[in-house]
């Protein structure tokens, strides 16, 4: 989770906390909920435990967040914002470099989304199976806008190592999956594995697919199904 004071402006909650104090509070909350319910899971975590756990009254708790699933909203803006917040020296490498690779920037992107789930990988797998609603308000949240889509889409058109035959999509299709794979398979790698393995698979798998997309042949669907 990063610092509470890049994220505590935009992050869903009842009253702003003002003061350093009022910050500080707010901040041991969210990490004694991300604790408990990377611990304990989703029925087990009340409002009750969290605040005996980050050592405020109930009623200081309830000053913020109207209950627990407000307190998981909020945990997932904060996800967000640690994604963001890690993935900026991967800018700085494009900002910096003549020809930059996007093949590089992709498995760098990878390797973010993946390590932002390490610390409570309980909490994010809730976050993502058993909230969809907070899953499609993060999702969204994560992706960039139509204009930085576009200007990736550009440079995947300017990378002479890629291949895609509808560059926009392509791009689209690549921000989308480093991060959904990242929450579906890194944090809980396959007996034997770790996160390293899934890091370098999912990389493997989004550069075969820019590298080789359009030159693979479709082959005809099975069925046609009618478009209403």
């Amino acid at each position: 989770m990063p610092r509470i004071d890049k994220t505590i402006a935009r992050i869903p909650k009842r009253n702003e906390p003002k003061q350093k104090r009022s910050r500080v509070l707010v901040e041991a909350i969210l990490v004694a909920a991300a604790e408990l319910f990377d611990e304990h899971g989703y029925e087990a975590t009340t409002t009750d435990r969290i605040a005996e756990r980050a050592g405020v009254s109930v009623g200081s708790l309830y000053n913020y967040f109207a209950n627990k699933d407000a307190i998981l909203t909020a945990l997932a803006f904060c996800h967000v914002h640690q994604l963001r917040e890690l993935a900026e020296p991967c800018w700085e490498y494009f900002r910096r470099s003549e020809s930059p690779s996007f093949a590089r920037w992709l498995h760098t992107i990878v390797q973010v989304s993946v390590r932002s789930n390490l610390r409570y990988p309980n909490l994010n797998r809730l976050i993502f199976d058993e909230f969809p609603l907070v899953h499609q308000m993060l999702n969204k949240a994560s992706q960039p806008d139509h204009e930085d889509m576009v200007f990736k889409g550009e440079w995947i058109e300017r990378d002479p190592g890629v291949e895609a035959e509808h560059a926009l999509i392509a791009a689209r299709l690549v921000s989308i999956c480093a991060i959904d794979l990242a929450h579906l398979v890194a944090a809980f790698p396959p007996p034997g594995h770790d996160f390293l393995d899934c890091e370098r698979e999912i990389s493997r798998m989004l550069l075969a697919y820019l590298q080789f997309g359009s030159r693979v042949e479709l082959p005809e669907p099975v069925t046609e199904v009618p478009i209403d």
